[in-house]
């Protein structure tokens, strides 16, 4: 288990309302089930978040997700303000 920095994003951030959010790895994002995650960690992990009681998998990058800080998708920009940024526990499986 290590510690990460995580934030939240969406599809309606950023001026795109889009309802469909392409991700790095050509997969629509999906909230509950997408994580952004620095390089050093490969697409298709995935990733147990204790707090969070959820398995998310890696399937973005971004260009201020590096070291140990994860992003998640989730379905509105509200959610990702009232999520705001947290340090948690996250295991990830190889």
């Amino acid at each position: 288990m290590k510690k990460f920095v995580i934030t939240a994003y969406s599809a309606d951030e950023g001026g795109s309302h889009s309802k469909h959010c392409i991700t790095a790895s050509g997969r629509i994002a999906v909230a509950g089930r997408t994580i952004a995650a620095p390089s050093n960690i490969p697409i298709g992990t995935h990733l147990y978040i204790p707090a969070l009681h959820r398995t998310y998998i890696v399937e973005d990058r971004g260009g201020s997700i590096k070291g140990n800080k994860l992003d998640l998708f989730v379905a509105n920009a509200g959610q990702a303000d009232r999520f705001g940024r947290k340090t948690l526990d996250v295991v990830v499986y190889a």
